[in-house]
C-alpha cells in the first residue's frame, strides 16, 4: 500500500481526466487457463489468449501508469487482505458457493483451504479434483460439478476491474451484471470496497439495497463522469434504463449530481458498453466511434427538481452537443481511426476508442489501433503505447482493465 495512504485511501472522481493518483487493477491470471474452445463463449471472451504473453502486455500497462505517478493496487492483493478477516473470509466462500449453487462446499472450503487457496478460488474456480486433492473429500462433492468439473466457475473478466464498481465523486457505484459469468467479480469488489480498512467508511450511492439488485443491471463500462455534476450512463446491451434511473434519482437525493444523461447505444457485444465507442480524455477532447455516436443516439436527461427528485426529459440536443454545452465549445473530436470507415471498424473493435487518460490530454492506449494514434496525435493528445494483442481478446481496452480510484482535483 502507498504510504501515504497506509490509513485511508480517498475516493474522489470528478471526470475522466485529471491526473490520476490511485488505481485498481487484476493481472491476467490462472483464471484464463481455464478457457477452452468449448467454454471461451459462456465466459465471455472471443477467444482463447496465450496467458504469458497477456501478462506481459499488461505489466507493460501497469508500469506506464507507475512511470506517471499512478499508484496502482492490484485487486488480488486487496481480496487477499479481506480473506486475512473473519468476516471477508467468510463472506467470499459464502458469495462464490452461493453463486455456484453449491452451499455444501462453504464449511469444507473454511475449514481446509487456506486464505491464499480462497484468494485463487475467488479468480480461478474450484475444480472437483481440487477440492478432493485439499479435503480429501470423496464423496461431499459428487454431483455438485457443473461443465468442465467445476465445482466454482472461473472469473476471466477479472482484469476487466471497470465494470464491477465506479467512484463518481467520493462515493460508490456497485454495478450489477448482466451476464451470471461476471456476477461474482462485482461482489468481490464490493466487498473489498466495503470490508478493506483502506476503504473504511466508504458511501455506497447504489448496491446496497435488495431493491437495487439485478434484474436492475448496471456495468461501469457504461458511465462516463463527464464533470462534477454530470454523468453519462449508456443505455446497451448491459445496463438497464430502469437502473439509469434508480442511479440518478440516488445521485439527486443526496446532492452528488445535476445531471444524468442516459445514451442510447445498439444492444451488441461489439458495442457491450458505453466506452466501446465513446471516451473524453482531456478538458475538451473526446474520442468516439462515429457510426454509433454521430448517428444521434437517444439521449433523455434526468435532471433534479428543487426536492432532490428526478425530473426526465427527451434530449433535443445531440451527444455531440451536450458535451460541447457540458465541455465547452470548442470541442476537440477526434474520430476512431480519424473517420475512416474501414479502418474505423476495425480498431474500434480492437478498443481504439476505449483508452485511459493519466492526465489531461495524456492517454494509455493499444500501440495496434494506429490510425487512431495518429489521429490523437494530430489533435494534440499525448498518447503512451502499450501492447494488446492478447489482452485484447476480451473486447476490452485500458479504461476497460482500470478502476480508478483518486484524481487529483484542481
Amino acid at each position: 500500500m502507498p504510504e501515504e495512504f497506509l490509513n485511508r485511501i480517498p475516493l474522489d472522481i470528478r471526470n475522466e481526466y485529471d491526473p490520476l493518483k490511485v488505481v485498481v487493477v487484476h493481472q491476467p491470471g490462472a483464471e484464463l487457463d481455464r478457457l477452452t474452445p468449448g467454454n471461451v463463449q459462456g465466459f465471455l471472451m472471443e477467444d482463447i489468449p496465450f496467458l504469458q504473453q497477456m501478462q506481459n502486455e499488461h505489466a507493460v500497462f501497469q508500469i506506464a501508469m507507475r512511470e506517471h505517478g499512478v499508484h496502482v493496487l492490484l485487486l488480488a492483493d486487496l481480496v487477499k487482505d479481506v480473506v486475512a478477516t473473519p468476516t471477508g473470509r467468510e463472506r467470499l466462500v459464502r458469495e462464490a458457493c452461493e453463486l455456484s449453487h453449491n452451499p455444501a462446499l462453504v464449511r469444507p472450503l473454511l475449514d481446509h483451504f487456506s486464505d491464499d487457496q480462497i484468494t485463487r478460488v475467488v479468480f480461478e474456480g474450484l475444480t472437483d479434483k481440487e477440492f478432493s486433492a485439499t479435503t480429501r473429500a470423496t464423496t461431499a462433492h459428487e454431483g455438485l460439478a457443473h461443465h468442465d468439473g467445476f465445482l466454482i466457475d472461473p472469473s476471466p473478466n477479472s482484469y476487466f476491474t471497470r465494470d464491477p464498481a465506479m467512484i463518481f465523486r467520493d462515493e460508490v457505484i456497485s454495478c450489477n451484471a448482466h451476464y451470471p459469468a461476471r456476477i461474482r467479480e462485482t461482489w468481490v469488489t464490493h466487498a473489498v470496497l466495503e470490508l478493506h480498512p483502506a476503504f473504511a467508511g466508504a458511501q455506497f450511492i447504489f448496491g446496497v439495497s435488495e431493491l437495487e439488485s439485478r434484474p436492475y443491471t448496471i456495468e461501469g463500462g457504461d458511465i462516463i463522469v463527464i464533470n462534477e455534476d454530470a454523468i453519462a450512463i449508456g443505455r446497451s446491451e448491459r445496463t438497464r434504463s430502469e437502473t439509469i434511473a434508480l442511479v440518478a434519482g440516488n445521485l439527486f437525493r443526496t446532492g452528488r449530481a445535476k445531471r444524468v444523461y442516459e445514451v442510447e447505444i445498439p444492444p451488441e457485444r461489439v458495442y457491450m458498453h458505453l466506452d466501446t465507442v465513446f471516451t473524453i480524455v482531456g478538458p475538451h477532447s473526446v474520442v468516439f466511434f462515429p457510426p454509433v455516436i454521430e448517428h444521434s443516439p437517444s439521449v433523455r436527461c434526468y435532471e433534479s427538481d428543487a426536492e432532490g427528485k428526478s425530473v426526465v426529459k427527451r434530449e433535443k440536443r445531440t451527444l455531440v452537443d451536450i458535451l460541447k454545452d457540458e465541455l465547452g465549445s470548442p470541442l476537440n473530436i477526434i474520430r476512431t481511426a480519424n473517420g475512416d470507415g474501414r479502418y474505423a471498424a476495425r480498431e474500434q473493435r480492437s478498443a481504439g476508442s476505449n483508452m485511459l487518460a493519466l492526465a489531461p490530454d495524456c492517454v494509455i492506449s493499444y500501440e495496434r489501433n494506429v490510425h487512431t494514434i495518429r489521429a490523437l496525435r494530430d489533435a494534440g493528445v499525448d498518447v503512451i503505447e502499450i501492447p494488446g494483442s492478447e489482452l485484447v481478446r476480451g473486447l476490452g481496452g485500458p479504461r476497460c482493465m482500470s478502476m480508478p480510484l483518486l484524481r487529483q482535483h484542481g
